[in-house]
C-alpha cells in the first residue's frame, strides 16, 4: 500500500507548524524527529506526533485524532495564513504503510513488545498517544480494574459496631437520610478498592480513622501505609486523623497503633533516586504494605499514579480520598475525576447493603438494582462520595452553600445565575468585594492588623515574632501563617501573585529571605536536604544572632543559601494551594477573564477557607469561569471498561 504524500504538501505543513505560533519547539522537533525514524515523508504521520505533543503540553493524555481531522488550523499571528488537515480516512489509510508501522504501535493489535518499542500508538477509538502516557494509562487500569473485581469476606461485627465507632456517626433517629460516612466504613470491609470522594469538611479523615481501626481490629499486625501528594497534604493528613483518635471508640492499642502511623509524599513513599525518574519501589520491588491509604488524589498525576500501583502488592487494600471537583494535577492526567466518571456514587454490593441494614438500618442502593444504563459502570461498588458538609453546616453556612452551588453547577446550568447569587451572598464568614469598591493595599493591610491568635497577634507581630529567637514565637509566626492565606491565579498582573507579594512585604517592611519574618514557599524537590516542592518556611533569627529557614516537621534550619528555588509565599497561586487550609482566605481573581478562570480553580480557591472567605472580583469574571470546565483528555474511562 502506498499513500501519496506529495513533498508540496509535506513542505506546507512543516512550514506552518514551524510559523504559526500554535506549536513549540519540542512538537516541531518530535514531529522532524519521527520521519526520520521512519524512513517516509509522510504528512499524516507528522501531524499524529505534533498533534499528540501538543496535546501533552495541555496536559491532556492523548490526542484524539478525530478532534482534529479534516479541520483548519489558522496561524495566530496571521489570519490568512491557515491548513487544513488530513481527513481521517487518510490517517487511517497511513497507518498500514510499513514505514509507519516501524514507529505507531496498535492497541489491540500489537504485541506488549512492539507497542513498548514504538514512538506512537494508537487505541480502537483513534486516540494517539506518546507511548510513555499509554503505559501509564494502561497500567492504572490493569491495577484498579483488576482490585475492583475482588470481593472480599465480609467479617461478622457486634450489632450497631460500626456506628458506635465514632462519636460523630449519627443513628437513623438523630439523622433520617443515610449517612455515607458510616456507607463508606462498611463498603472497605468488602472492597479491595475504595474511592471516597468529598469536599472540605465532609469528613473524609474521619471515615479514614474509623476504616483504619476497624481493619486493625480483626487483623493487629496490618501493615499501613499513608501518604499524599505534597509534604503539606501529608502533614494535614496525619495531624486530621490524630484529631479523630478521641472520637474513635477502640482499643487502647489500636489508637497507639493509628496515632503511630507516619504519613509520607508519595515520592517518599516509593523511594525517590536522585538523578532519575525511577523509583526505589517498583512492580519488581514492591511495598512492604498490606493496606495504603492516599489522601488529595485529585493531585495525583497520571505518570505518578501508575508508578503507585505499580508498586502496590496484589494483596494490599487501597483506599483513595479526594475531591472529584478540585482542580486536576499539575501534570497530565486526571485520574481522581476518571475513576469517579466510572462508577455510580453511593451504590454497594448486596451483601454490603445487608450488612449496613444490619448495622445501622439505613437501606443503601445496591449495584444491582441500577438501572441498565448505569449497572455496567467498570468501577461500581467502589466509590462513596460525601455529600454532607459538616464544618461548615455548624460554624460557616454559607462557604457550605457556596461550595455546594458550585459543585452542582453542571455544564447545561446557568453559570451567571449561580455567579449573580454568588455575588449577592454577605454575612460574617463570606464577602464578595469588587475592584471599583476595593483598594487591595488598604483591604490587606486591614486583613493583617486583625488578631488572630488568642494573644492577640496579627500577622503584622511576624517580623517581632520572628525576631524574637524562641521556638514558642517561631510556632506562633506559623500559626499566623495557616490563619490567612491570600490566594490568586496568575502570577503576572496588578491581581497577580507577584504583585501581591509586594504588596504584602511592604506592608510587613521586608526585603528578602535574609529578613526575619519573610515566608517562602519551595519550587523544586530537594530529597538531600528533605525538603519538596510546596514546603513552606519562615526566616526566624537563632539565639545566636543568626538567620536561618524554618519549615514545620523539621527540627533544624538552613541557611538562605543552601535552599532550592523559592518564591514568597504571603500569596500563593490556587494550584499550590491544593492540599491545605486556612482559617480565612482572601481570594484575589484576575481583573479579565483568563483561561486559567475556570470552574475546577474558582472551586479549590473558594474551598480552602475553613472559617471566613474573602473574594475579591467581578461577577463577570466570575460567571464566565464558572461557565468553563476543565478538559484532560484521556481515555481512561475506556481502558477501564475494556480490561
Amino acid at each position: 500500500m502506498k499513500l501519496d504524500c506529495g513533498n508540496g504538501e509535506m513542505s506546507a505543513a512543516r512550514e506552518f507548524v514551524h510559523h504559526s505560533g500554535i506549536f513549540d519547539t519540542a512538537s516541531q522537533v518530535m514531529g522532524d524527529m519521527i520521519l526520520r525514524t521512519a524512513g517516509v515523508q509522510c504528512v499524516e504521520l507528522y501531524w499524529a506526533m505534533v498533534l499528540t505533543c501538543q496535546s501533552s503540553l495541555k496536559q491532556y493524555v492523548c490526542c484524539k485524532l478525530h478532534d482534529f481531522a479534516g479541520q483548519e488550523l489558522v496561524s495566530v499571528s496571521d489570519r490568512a495564513n491557515c491548513i487544513t488537515l488530513p481527513d481521517m480516512e487518510r490517517f487511517l489509510t497511513a497507518w498500514e504503510l510499513p514505514e509507519v508501522r516501524r514507529v505507531v504501535a496498535r492497541a489491540g493489535v500489537d504485541t506488549p513488545e512492539k507497542i513498548a518499542s514504538s514512538l506512537l500508538v494508537l487505541d480502537q477509538d483513534n486516540c494517539c498517544y506518546l507511548e510513555r502516557q499509554w503505559s501509564f494509562e494502561s497500567s492504572i487500569a490493569r491495577e484498579l480494574k483488576a482490585r475492583s473485581k475482588e470481593l472480599l469476606p465480609l467479617p461478622k461485627l457486634m450489632p450497631r459496631k460500626i456506628q458506635k465507632l465514632m462519636t460523630y456517626f449519627k443513628s437513623t433517629a438523630e439523622h433520617p437520610a443515610i449517612d455515607f460516612q458510616q456507607l463508606a466504613v462498611a463498603n472497605a470491609l468488602q472492597r479491595r478498592l475504595l474511592v471516597v470522594s468529598g469536599g472540605p469538611g465532609t469528613g473524609k479523615t474521619t471515615v479514614a480513622t474509623a476504616i483504619l481501626a476497624l481493619k486493625l481490629e480483626q487483623k493487629p499486625e496490618l501493615e499501613i501505609k499513608l501518604a499524599a501528594p505534597t509534604a503539606k497534604a501529608a502533614m494535614r493528613l496525619k495531624d486530621s486523623i490524630a484529631g479523630n483518635l478521641d472520637k474513635l471508640n477502640s482499643h487502647d492499642l489500636v489508637k497507639k497503633r493509628i496515632g503511630d502511623l507516619d504519613c509520607s509524599t508519595i515520592h517518599s513513599l516509593l523511594g525517590s533516586r536522585r538523578n532519575s525518574h525511577e523509583f526505589k519501589s517498583n512492580a519488581l520491588s514492591p511495598l512492604n504494605c498490606d493496606l495504603l491509604l492516599v489522601d488529595e488524589c485529585s493531585m495525583v498525576s497520571q505518570d505518578l499514579m501508575a508508578r503507585l500501583l505499580e508498586a502496590l502488592p496484589e494483596h494490599a487494600d487501597l483506599i483513595l480520598l479526594g475531591d472529584r471537583y478540585q482542580l486536576a494535577s499539575v501534570d497530565a492526567g486526571a485520574v481522581m475525576a476518571d475513576i469517579c466518571d466510572v462508577a455510580e456514587p453511593n451504590a454497594v454490593d448486596k451483601k454490603t447493603a445487608d450488612l449496613f441494614y444490619e448495622q445501622t438500618s439505613w437501606q443503601a442502593q445496591t449495584v444491582q438494582s441500577l438501572s441498565s444504563r448505569h449497572r455496567n459502570l467498570p468501577l461500581n461498588g467502589c466509590l462513596i462520595e460525601l455529600l454532607e458538609n459538616h464544618r461548615f453546616a455548624q460554624s460557616s453556612p454559607l462557604l457550605g452553600t457556596v461550595s455546594g452551588m458550585i459543585r452542582d453547577l453542571n455544564i447545561s446550568g446557568d453559570a451567571a445565575a449561580v455567579g449573580r447569587e454568588i455575588v449577592k451572598l454577605k454575612g460574617d464568614e463570606f464577602e464578595f468585594l469588587t475592584p471599583g469598591s476595593t483598594d487591595l493595599r488598604h483591604l490587606l493591610q486591614k486583613k493583617f492588623a486583625q488578631p488572630r491568635l488568642a494573644g492577640g497577634e496579627s500577622l503584622l507581630d511576624l517580623v517581632p515574632l520572628c525576631s524574637d529567637g524562641s521556638a514558642e514565637a517561631m510556632n506562633k509566626a506559623f500559626a499566623l501563617l495557616n490563619k490567612f492565606k491570600l490566594l490568586a491565579v496568575t502570577y503576572k498582573g496588578s491581581c497577580g501573585i507577584e504583585k501581591l507579594n509586594a504588596v504584602c512585604m511592604l506592608i510587613l517592611q521586608l526585603r528578602s529571605i535574609n529578613d526575619p519574618g519573610m515566608a517562602i514557599l519551595v519550587k523544586r524537590n530537594d530529597y538531600h536536604l528533605g525538603l519538596v516542592n510546596g514546603d513552606i518556611g519562615i526566616s526566624c533569627r537563632t539565639p545566636d544572632g543568626t538567620v536561618k529557614v524554618f519549615f514545620e516537621g523539621i527540627d533544624h534550619g538552613f541557611a538562605p543559601a543552601e535552599l532550592p528555588e523559592y518564591e514568597p509565599v504571603f500569596a500563593m497561586s490556587v494550584h499550590k494551594s491544593q492540599g491545605s487550609g486556612f482559617g480565612e482566605v482572601l481570594f484575589v481573581m484576575p481583573e479579565e477573564d483568563c483561561p486559567l478562570m475556570t470552574r475546577e480553580m474558582v472551586y479549590t480557591a473558594m474551598t480552602r477557607a475553613e472559617k471566613k472567605l474573602c473574594c475579591v472580583g467581578s461577577e463577570k469574571v466570575l460567571a464566565s469561569a464558572l461557565s468553563k470546565v476543565t478538559v484532560r483528555v484521556s481515555n481512561l474511562p475506556r481502558r477501564l471498561a475494556d480490561q
